[in-house]
């Protein structure tokens, strides 16, 4: 939860941007996932492959500026990567633990409005 309010802030995106309404074998195509996270030295670079107004699907590069303080998106991945290794193509949020998308505990719009 934590890791995805930071990357949220750092990167201006719409809680729709976030969390999934389903996940599926194609939803990495059009929805965050391992696979679009990018780690340098002293920043992250999240693709945002589909949003409201980039709905042709070429994607959108979201470079996020390491700050190492307490809200650094860039260690807040890091720590949430390390902890919960998947796929490229697994949701990048999650419910609880990694995998959970595969037994149906979808990180939604709905559960994070009420966790928060």
């Amino acid at each position: 939860m934590w890791a995805a309010i930071y990357v949220a802030f750092a990167s201006f995106l719409c809680i729709g941007d976030f969390t999934y309404a389903k996940w599926d074998t194609t939803s990495h195509l059009t929805a965050i996932s391992w696979g679009h996270v990018s780690f340098t030295k002293d920043m992250v670079t999240l693709l945002l492959p589909k949003s409201k107004t980039n709905v042709t699907a070429k994607g959108t590069h979201i470079p996020m500026a390491a700050m190492n303080d307490a809200i650094c998106p860039r260690v807040a991945l890091i720590k949430l990567f390390t902890a919960y290794p998947s796929p490229s193509n697994s949701s990048i949020f999650a419910r609880g633990y990694a995998f959970s998308y595969k037994f149906g505990i979808i990180f939604t719009r709905d559960w994070f409005i009420d966790n928060i």
